[in-house]
């Protein structure tokens, strides 16, 4: 059984196939490589671009998760 992050790599990259051009212009600038000769990353991690509901999973699973050491801005108390 594929894990949840497994998921999200597929989605990721799939979503890259469309937006190939711009992922192009943005690499000089940003820094993105073709580590995979496929697949644009940022050091070792894969670019996000363009679907909204594919980055706030990405940014609910790894930036608002308990273990990244803080719970989201929409979450603390005040």
């Amino acid at each position: 059984m594929d894990s949840i992050s497994d998921n999200l790599d597929r989605c990721i990259k799939l979503a890259q196939y469309k937006e190939q051009l711009l992922l192009k212009k943005w690499a000089p600038t940003h820094n993105l490589s073709l580590l995979d000769s496929t697949h644009w990353y940022h050091r070792t991690t894969l670019v996000v671009v363009a679907d909204n509901a594919l980055r706030r999973g990405v940014i609910s699973l790894f930036h608002n998760h308990v273990t990244a050491g803080h719970t989201g801005i929409t979450r603390h108390s005040s």
